[in-house]
């Protein structure tokens, strides 16, 4: 594993746009910087593409397919991601401060 290496966070969303503002606030807010956001929009049709565009531009990756379920999302956004290594966070939970930091603390334990 590199010094610092790139942690790609994968948010696969249906259908909650509210929460999922909050949602990649939260890891925006994460004190480890190397990070991708990779979100894949499940089919959504509440303006979901339009809201991330607005409010978070280029800082995340955006994938939007037609409605599969949350396996098929997640496995898009594994196949998407970038990262050495990678974080899963649901659309409606946010991320606890300093997480990404004590997971690669973890790792190297």
């Amino acid at each position: 594993m590199t010094a610092e290496p790139l942690v790609s966070v994968l948010v696969c969303c249906y259908n909650r746009r509210d929460y999922l503002a909050q949602t990649i606030e939260s890891i925006l807010d994460q004190d480890y910087a190397n990070i991708e956001i990779v979100v894949i929009d499940d089919g959504s049709t509440e303006g979901t593409e339009q809201m991330l565009n607005d409010r978070f531009g280029d800082r995340l990756r955006y994938f939007r397919q037609d409605n599969q379920g949350v396996t098929a999302a997640r496995n898009r956004a594994a196949a998407e991601a970038r990262g050495e290594l990678i974080a899963f966070q649901d659309d409606d939970d946010l991320m606890p401060a300093r997480r990404i930091t004590a997971l690669l603390a973890a790792l190297e334990a």
